[in-house]
């Protein structure tokens, strides 16, 4: 614009010197616009016009913040405008300067979003003529600052809503925007709990402290009405009984509004695995003061069959017509099991839960005129929810189970009465009435070595007690949390051996604890660190007139993988017959690696004690084992396929390998 002014100007005196017929002035703006076009020039950081603007931008390499994510740089790159015309020429070093001012700018608002308030960025620019323009960003964050205090201004002093105290916990947390912003989510969120909804927060002060390294954060809040539970109205798709629903609303009409209340009545609805969809509206603002609440429900399905099962290897032994072992091993056997459950999760039209799942697998035990045995199992329950108190519940089990095992063959009927009492969200305390009764045939070498029955029969009474504590993220595929379980059942009744045409009445106490860990690492948790260990314990009867099917044994996909089932332990001498103990201690460790969304690898080392005393010693042969495992994770949970070893293979004895495959991580 600035040349285009020059030359009107000189146009014009050209006019003039025309119209006055003098050429004397018309010659000097000639020789004046020839200088001009000589002598003026753009400014160029290099001779050659066509490479006259082109420039490089590079990041001075920082040791690496924490508190940046990996794709940090990337996006700032795919905003930055340096980056982003970098390709194309720029006109003069002062556009340049601008980009790169703009850019500074932007990365200062960017790292204070993660607490540096230094504000240390800055950038250079050098010039060289032969290769154009370079331009160094150099990210000097310093340090993180804290957050010092938080301060919260209401226009209406009289709501008395203390809301200070919930955000003690963000006291001394790097000021970033996360938590920032969360202290402004704690501070809505407060307000809401305590009858005022619509309260928020109209204006954020940041004060910066650069000699303390702190921030104070200074909020202004406008309330709003406060406000109350009106009548609340219940709209579901399918027949239930309303006072089911009414029990799992968290609030009364009259108590003052939270939005609280609404967020954890949704997930106890949710939790019932009744309703597929959970809306609840508050008309706020609406009705006045008392707030009416609608309630819509849409029902899942109600009736639900599923199918799964699972594949291992296992060593076959066969028995003679006489009914005694062969010490022989057919090895690489496979065993496939098969499951199928079906469940009605609204059995009576009250929110009853009843399943019955059955499941069936070729057995280990080869009968030569026989053939192979199936075990098998049906196992039924039925929850009755709300028995006596809210959340209660009254849990009804029957069991029929035949098991031949590489030790006995048993058949019986377990039936069992709870009652559920929910201490908190994440633990359960279970205790009633059982009464077992069962039938275990053995025939191997263990009746004639230790003197055991052929067949015993037995028909016990019991008083199971259950203590859960589970707090892991997922069922299937944990990555956080813990499960802790404590199980007690003391029996009381007869046992008849009938070898000996012997019986009395006898008393058994079967204690187990079992813990187990999930804990990812680093910040894109593609890393989780896993462990588990188990101690359990049988007592009231000595080792060898306790039925084969109330001793303890270690091996097999839920205990040490490296050895089949009910092998890692000591074996009956001249047999490859185990001998089970009234004590187990098992422990085991896991490496679970993500390596792309689908799939992962594991690798794991697992032991176990077994011991014929009350409680195992170091006397007692430590049974090690340990394996890698391959995991496809899919939108239920990971497929999971293991290969384990022994760590001491046993001659005759042990198979090599032990091939798994299942659904759902081992623990």
């Amino acid at each position: 614009m600035r040349y285009v002014r020059e030359l009107l100007q000189n146009l014009k005196m050209i006019g003039l010197a025309i119209r006055y017929s003098n050429p004397k002035p018309l010659l000097v703006v000639l020789v004046c616009l020839a200088l001009a076009g000589i002598c003026r020039t753009e400014p160029a950081l290099v001779k050659d016009r066509k490479h006259i603007f082109q420039y490089k931008v590079v990041i001075k390499k920082i040791k690496n913040n924490k508190l940046l994510p990996e794709d940090f740089w990337e996006l700032f790159k795919h905003d930055s405008k340096l980056f982003m015309y970098a390709t194309r020429p720029v006109r003069s070093l002062k556009l340049l300067d601008s980009r790169a001012k703009q850019d500074i700018k932007s990365l200062k608002l960017r790292i204070r979003a993660y607490g540096h308030f230094a504000d240390n960025v800055s950038y250079t620019i050098s010039v060289d003529r032969q290769n154009g323009a370079l331009v160094t960003i150099i990210p000097d964050f310093g340090p993180v600052f804290k957050i010092a205090d938080v301060k919260v201004h209401c226009l209406s002093d009289k709501t008395g809503v203390r809301v200070l105290s919930p955000l003690k916990s963000l006291l001394g947390k790097s000021a970033s925007y996360t938590n920032t912003e969360a202290a402004a989510y704690v501070i809505e969120k407060t307000y809401g709990q305590q009858g005022y909804p619509l309260a928020k927060v109209t204006e954020k002060i940041e004060r910066i402290n650069r000699k303390n390294r702190t921030i104070t954060l200074e909020f202004s809040v406008v309330p709003g009405q406060f406000l109350l539970f009106g009548d609340t109205k219940i709209k579901v798709s399918n027949y239930l009984n309303r006072k089911f629903i009414e029990n799992r609303i968290a609030w009364k009409q009259g108590d003052p509004y939270d939005v609280s209340k609404i967020e954890k009545t949704t997930k106890k609805l949710l939790n019932t695995q009744i309703f597929s969809y959970v809306d609840i509206q508050g008309h706020v603002g609406k009705s006045g003061k008392y707030t009416p609440v609608t309630v819509n429900l849409i029902n899942d399905k109600q009736r639900v069959l599923e199918l799964g099962g699972g594949l291992s290897t296992t060593s076959m032994q066969r028995r003679t017509r006489s009914g005694f072992r062969l010490n022989k091993l057919d090895g690489g056997i496979k065993s496939v099991v098969a499951k199928a459950s079906w469940t009605h999760f609204n059995m009576f039209g009250g929110g009853e839960r009843f399943r019955a799942s059955l499941k069936m697998t070729p057995a280990s035990i080869f009968d030569s005129k026989k053939g192979r045995n199936f075990e098998s199992t049906l196992d039924t329950e039925l929850m009755q929810p709300d028995v006596l108190k809210t959340d209660n519940a009254a849990i009804y089990h029957l069991k029929w189970s035949r098991e031949p095992t590489y030790v006995y063959l048993k058949q019986g009927v377990l039936a069992e009465g709870l009652y559920e009492i929910p201490i908190e969200s994440k633990t359960n305390v279970r205790a009633g009435l059982s009464i077992e009764f069962a039938r275990t045939h053995d025939f191997g070498a263990s009746s004639i070595d230790y003197g055991v029955a052929k067949d015993v029969t037995y028909t016990m009474l019991g008083i199971p007690i259950y203590l859960i504590y589970n707090s892991y993220d997922h069922p299937l595929n944990p990555s956080s949390g813990c499960n802790i379980s404590v199980v007690d059942l003391p029996q009381y009744g007869k046992v008849n051996y009938a070898s000996d045409k012997t019986s009395g009445f006898h008393g058994l106490n079967y204690l187990e604890g079992r813990a187990s860990v999930a804990q990812s690492v680093g910040r894109t948790k593609r890393f989780i660190v896993a462990a588990w260990t188990a101690l359990k314990q049988v007592s009231g009867l000595a080792f060898t007139k306790l039925p084969l099917d109330k001793r303890l044994y270690a091996g097999g996909m839920n205990s040490v993988r490296g050895y089949s089932d009910q092998m890692a332990g000591p074996v009956i001498d001249k047999s490859t017959e185990p001998m089970g103990g009234r004590s187990i201690f098992e422990l085991g460790a896991e490496l679970r690696v993500k390596i792309t969304s689908k799939i992962g690898l594991v690798s794991f080392l697992e032991g176990a004690k077994v011991a014929q005393s009350l409680w195992p010693t170091g006397g007692d042969k430590f049974y090690k084992g340990w394996g890698v495992g391959f995991r496809y994770y899919t939108s239920i949970g990971p497929v999971r396929a293991d290969l384990a070893f022994p760590c001491q293979k046993r001659k005759g004895i042990d198979s090599p390998m032990q091939f798994l495959i299942s659904l759902g991580q081992a623990f």
